[in-house]
């Protein structure tokens, strides 16, 4: 996804802000804002935060991209987080999510879903495309990532293995070859 020069880009759920750091680094020229509850992440520099709830933050409607990266799942009430994004970009503006796949429910371990206590609900592609579309989006692309074209051997030597030894991280293979650990969607806000 190609953004113009001096682009304006809020990440929603921001956390410390490494990631909007991150992009600082590869493309000086934008304009970076990053929401979320708390103080200013001490690595902040010259990026923009501002202190709020992403639920109910308004912001004008003038960025070109807005993110929200695995904070979805954290929310009782995700579609609230959309509107924020809805109302916060521009006409044909972009909005790139990321959250667990259903998959890691199946997962065992610290992998499980629900190995992190502040999760609260899981999705897979078709939940996050209907959130996102019945929320003034037009789903661009959405898919299940972390997973591969593993051959067959590979996936019986993983299961006999996993059997075997009775480790968790063999049969979690399995089930991410499958499923993914990640949906990934780039939607465009419907003026």
């Amino acid at each position: 996804m190609q953004l113009p020069p001096a682009a304006k880009v809020i990440d929603l759920g921001c956390g410390d802000m490494k990631l909007l750091s991150e992009i600082a680094k590869i493309r000086p020229d934008l304009q970076l804002h990053g929401v979320d509850i708390g103080n200013l992440p001490q690595n902040a520099g010259s990026l923009r935060f501002t202190n709020a709830d992403v639920t109910t933050y308004e912001a004008d409607a003038e960025y070109q991209l807005a993110l929200a990266i695995d904070i979805l799942e954290h929310l009782p009430r995700p579609e609230l987080l959309v509107n924020t994004a809805w109302k916060a970009l521009a006409a044909r503006g972009r909005f790139y999510t990321s959250v667990p796949s259903v998959t890691k429910l199946l997962l065992f371990g610290e992998a499980n879903f629900f190995s992190d206590y502040s999760h609260i609900r899981p999705f897979n592609c078709k939940s996050m495309t209907r959130l996102l579309q019945d929320h003034g989006f037009e789903v661009r692309s959405t898919a299940a990532i972390g997973h591969g074209k593993k051959s067959l051997l590979r996936t019986g030597y993983y299961l006999l293995r996993g059997l075997l030894t009775q480790n968790g991280a063999y049969l979690n293979g399995i089930i991410t070859m499958i499923g993914g650990t990640t949906i990934e969607t780039i939607a465009t806000k419907i003026a």
